[in-house]
Formats: structure tokens, C-alpha cells, sequence
């Protein structure tokens, strides 16, 4: 894979994480029940700095680009896939099945990019 490619994988994974984030927000807003075991307004600068990251990529600096999509990614298990994952073991959970799926859907993705990206698996493009 072409890193300019995994670099627009990751920008989607961003706007989905924002898009998730903000449909989470509106719907606890509504006085219905969390729709996530996280909290979500520190969630958001969280995805700011992925942003970052991914400008590192972006500019050529790929040792700090990697170094951090693997903290990223470690962060990102354990924030974002870990919690759905104990949420979706408890079978007495009032949560539904749609916001645990989408959460470990969307937040699975971003980990599978931030492993190809920490792993080096990009080609560069050939000027």
C-alpha cells in the first residue's frame, strides 16, 4: 500500500471517529442513556492529535509517524475497542448492540491502520 493512501484511510477513519463521537454526544444530549462506556468531549482532542499524526506522514516524517501511530494504536484498543468488548461480555448491560458493534467496528479499523502504519507496510510514490 501506497502511504498517501494509507494516509486517506486514515483521514477516513478520523471522520468516522469524529461522526461516531458526535452521534454519541447528541444522543446522550437527548436524555437518552450513554451510547458509549468513554467520555466524549476528551475523546475529540484525542482525535486532533491522531490529525497531527497523520500531518507527520503527510511531510515525510515517517520515524515520529510510525513511533506515534503505535502509541495511537495501543490507545486506541484500550480506550476504544476494550471497554465495547467488556460492554458486549456483560450480558446485563442496558447498552444496545448497535452503538457496541459500530464502536468496536469503528475503532477496530483505526487500530488495523495504525498497525500497518507503525509497522512500516507503505510503499513510498515514485516521483
Amino acid at each position: 500500500m501506497q502511504l498517501t493512501k494509507l494516509l486517506k484511510l486514515q483521514l477516513v477513519y478520523l471522520f468516522l471517529a469524529i461522526g461516531w463521537n458526535v452521534v454519541a454526544i447528541a444522543y446522550t444530549f437527548t436524555g437518552n442513556t450513554e451510547a458509549s462506556p468513554a467520555q466524549y468531549l476528551p475523546n475529540l482532542p484525542g482525535l486532533a492529535v491522531y490529525f497531527l499524526f497523520i500531518a507527520l506522514g503527510h511531510f515525510g516524517y515517517i520515524k515520529p509517524y510510525r513511533i506515534l501511530m503505535a502509541l495511537y494504536g495501543v490507545g486506541a484498543a484500550y480506550i476504544g475497542i476494550y471497554p465495547w468488548i467488556v460492554l458486549l461480555l456483560n450480558l446485563e448491560t442496558t447498552f444496545q448492540l448497535i452503538p457496541i458493534i459500530s464502536g468496536i467496528s469503528v475503532n477496530g479499523y483505526g487500530v488495523i491502520l495504525c498497525v500497518i502504519a507503525a509497522l512500516g507496510r507503505f510503499t513510498f510514490e515514485k516521483k
